[in-house]
């Protein structure tokens, strides 16, 4: 079996919606081409809150230092053959969204 890995994600929230990422169709990462939160690995050294900040940022240009962290899940994921630790975040982004800039995925989307 794998290390472990873990990560960190977000429930972005703009004006009651939810903001998803159209995942990039490569099969060197989970989920390729599907739509899912945005985040991603938690780096060394990092804890989760650091790391929410800087996926965020990374993956759609916004700054926040208000995450709420809203639960954290376990799971083994047969496919890749590791245990995947998942910290779950939340935000209303909705001020900030207008200055977003999507560096990462095939897109993305609102949703109710």
């Amino acid at each position: 079996m794998l290390r472990p890995r873990y990560t960190a994600v977000a429930i972005l929230r703009v004006d009651g919606t939810f903001v998803l990422q159209h995942r990039d169709d490569k099969p060197t990462i989970p989920a390729p081409g599907h739509w899912s939160l945005f985040g991603g690995e938690i780096d060394p050294g990092e804890n989760a809150h650091q790391a929410i900040r800087r996926e965020i940022h990374e993956e759609l240009g916004l700054r926040r230092d208000d995450w709420e962290l809203l639960w954290r899940v376990h799971h083994y994921n047969p496919e890749r053959g590791y245990d995947v630790h998942v910290n779950v975040f939340t935000a209303d982004v909705s001020a900030e969204w207008p200055a977003h800039v999507l560096t990462e995925g095939h897109g993305l989307g609102l949703f109710t």
